[in-house]
């Protein structure tokens, strides 16, 4: 269903997918088909954050993503970035406050408007605990694009070799 509605046409597609298809991220596959269908949709910020954005059409979908918007938008570090991708990451709640006051005193420093910033915090924070990094998510995209193709055309090869697998396996 969400092949169809992003109509896919690359394997970057195939790699966003399987980075959204996830809790929380999932939210965020009807945006991502809308903008990628019609580019006047793409909700980029502000100029100096397209460039971690225009590949997935303004949307969120990668943890690297994350890490950039708060070293671009907040000035944070690549120290300060893992201490947000981990607490965002591990859901801690202390750690995440923290983090937001931080990300948004940063982006008031380097001339980002508050509002702005609450928005990019909103759509990112949401997303971060779940989302995989973008080689994680090529990984999964290759092998998905692989076994589809193997699938849908050479059927009878591919069951062979899925039941070959399996023989021996004890499932319970």
């Amino acid at each position: 269903s969400a092949m169809r509605q992003m109509h896919i046409d690359k394997i970057e597609d195939i790699v966003a997918l399987t980075s959204l298809n996830r809790p929380g991220p999932m939210e965020n596959i009807p945006v991502f088909a809308e903008a990628k269908n019609n580019p006047d949709m793409v909700p980029f910020y502000d100029d100096r954050v397209t460039p971690f954005l225009a590949e997935t059409y303004g949307v969120v979908v990668y943890q690297d993503q994350v890490l950039q918007l708060a070293r671009e938008m907040a000035g944070f570090t690549w120290g300060e970035v893992d201490v947000l991708r981990k607490g965002m990451g591990k859901k801690q709640v202390a750690v995440i406050s923290e983090q937001r006051e931080k990300f948004l005193r940063g982006c008031a420093g380097r001339g980002f408007p508050q509002e702005l910033a609450e928005t990019v915090w909103e759509v990112m924070a949401p997303f971060a605990g779940y989302g995989f990094n973008k080689a994680h998510a090529c990984c999964y995209g290759v092998v998905a694009y692989i076994t589809a193709f193997l699938k849908a055309n050479f059927p009878t090869e591919y069951m062979a070799a899925v039941l070959t697998q399996e023989i021996g396996r004890a499932h319970v």
